[in-house]
């Protein structure tokens, strides 16, 4: 579908753009801006579950030549290169996508985007760049996350091939590249420009060859412990309100805790008329708060009292009689309405069954308890949420517990697929061993059950991915599941 002017989720696509999905009734999963669009703006759009799955081909769109493997989410090329009247990209979420070879989240060629407001998580590249793939691309990029992207190669988050982006009050945490580049990967990109941003907590931070220098200043950069330039030692914590481990998930909640280093350690002078870029028409926040109360912090986030987290310890579930009691102690409340409980009998489908209120604020140690009075006869996966007042929700965890009626044989095997470790459960009584197989057989690991066991837990980190089969063996009987490993 191609039109001059296209109206879509209340955002004006301008010039000549191309909305491709995966059919006729859904076209909008891919944006390809193949002519030169000018000053066009994307703004509050959603990119979700675009798919660059081609065979590495060629394919033209308006009359230009573009890779239908790369730019899962926004493939923007442009025929002038780095044309001053730029496209613009603001509160936009890129999400989910999909790129076999670069750029799943978005794939630049000789193009510059002005990105302000903008998400970018959750999104997969089968080489480089899971977010963004530059190529001769100098994007201006303010008040933005970068999250939870994966590469196959290198620059999970970014990479830059031939292109000096310029990045103000940015947030590169838990992306992963199988090579180098976890946070940043640079290649024949002679001066990106890094400022009161943080790079921390990826597979690791920025990794520069052929004759790239990135200039950093006011940042706290993973693996980059120099304190000049009015930088943060890499390996202090920024103390993110819900931070991520490395890995592909839309997950996290990047806002500052109280004591985090990066708070204040910005440069106001920035956002001052007439510097290059001239960001002094942003004067606020990815949330929308004002930036300059005083001296501007690191990240997409100015730190405000409001979304200080709730800390939690002993966070526990178990059957009690024919419920399950789940209990978790807080040690501070701040902006705490409730607490909310989902369950689930699979671990991917949850569903919310009841929440008890918080305390507000307080600094005061306080105990919960939620009993589920009507447990599945099967396991149960408990997942514990907090929820503040303006309705911002974080996952706190999940736990499990096992009602299985007597004399059955119920058996789950959770997750699977599995990354690490499997874990196993049962009715007690059936069975004496755990065995982890291949597909022909072939004995990999065993684990000894007790009578009363009615879970265990087998590692397959070290595991190729595959096809396996977990085996238990009781004195009379072989039951067996197969486990598919990422």
């Amino acid at each position: 579908q191609r039109d001059s002017t296209r109206k879509t989720n209340n955002t004006i696509l301008s010039g000549d753009i191309g909305i491709v999905g995966d059919d006729a009734d859904n076209a909008y999963h891919v944006v390809i801006s193949g002519n030169n669009v000018g000053a066009g703006e994307l703004n509050g759009l959603s990119i979700l579950d675009g798919n660059a799955n081609g065979d590495w081909y060629v394919i033209t769109v308006d009359s230009l030549e573009v890779y239908d493997a790369s730019g899962g989410g926004l493939y923007n090329e442009s025929i002038t290169y780095n044309d001053p009247e730029f496209p613009i990209l603001k509160n936009v979420t890129i999400s989910r996508n999909k790129s076999r070879a670069s750029g799943a989240g978005i794939y630049n060629i000789g193009s510059q985007l002005l990105l302000i407001n903008v998400i970018i998580s959750g999104n997969i590249a089968g080489s480089y760049g899971g977010a963004i793939q530059n190529y001769n691309s100098n994007n201006i990029i303010t008040n933005t996350i970068i999250s939870g992207n994966v590469a196959g190669t290198d620059g999970g988050g970014i990479s830059n091939e031939f292109s000096e982006p310029i990045l103000t009050n940015v947030t590169i945490t838990g992306n992963v590249a199988g090579g180098t580049g976890g946070g940043m990967f640079n290649i024949f990109s002679f001066r990106p420009i890094i400022r009161n941003s943080i790079i921390y907590g990826n597979s690791n931070g920025i990794y520069n060859i052929e004759a790239s220098y990135p200039v950093i200043t006011n940042s706290l950069v993973q693996g980059r412990n120099s304190e000049s330039n009015g930088n943060i030692r890499g390996d202090k914590d920024p103390l993110f309100k819900s931070p991520i481990s490395p890995g592909l998930t839309t997950l996290g909640n990047f806002h500052l805790e109280t004591a985090s280093p990066v708070i204040d350690m910005g440069n106001n002078s920035y956002y001052g008329i007439g510097a290059t870029p001239d960001l002094s028409m942003i004067k606020t926040d990815l949330d929308g708060n004002n930036r300059f109360k005083g001296t501007v912090d690191l990240g997409a986030y100015e730190y405000d009292a409001s979304v200080l987290s709730v800390g939690i310890v002993n966070y526990t579930a178990q059957a009690e009689g024919n419920s399950a009691k789940l209990k978790w102690t807080t040690v501070t409340e701040s902006n705490n309405k409730a607490f909310i409980i989902s369950r689930s009998a699979d671990g991917k489908d949850f569903k919310e069954i009841g929440s008890v209120a918080g305390a507000g604020n307080t600094s005061a140690e306080k105990n919960y308890v939620f009993y589920d009075e009507n447990p599945l006869n099967r396991m149960n996966i408990y997942q514990l949420s907090q929820m503040d007042y303006d309705g911002y929700k974080t996952d706190v965890g999940v736990r499990t517990v096992n009602f299985f009626s007597a004399g059955s044989n119920l058996i789950k095997v959770f997750p699977n697929p599995v990354k690490n470790t499997a874990k196993i459960y049962f009715t007690a009584g059936n069975y004496n061993q755990a065995e982890l197989t291949d597909v022909n057989g072939k004995s990999l690991q065993r684990v000894s059950l007790s009578a009363v066991d009615t879970e265990t837990k087998i590692d397959m980190s070290s595991m190729p991915s595959g096809i396996y089969f977990i085996k238990l063996v009781g004195n009379d009987k072989v039951e067996s599941r197969k486990v598919v490993k990422e």
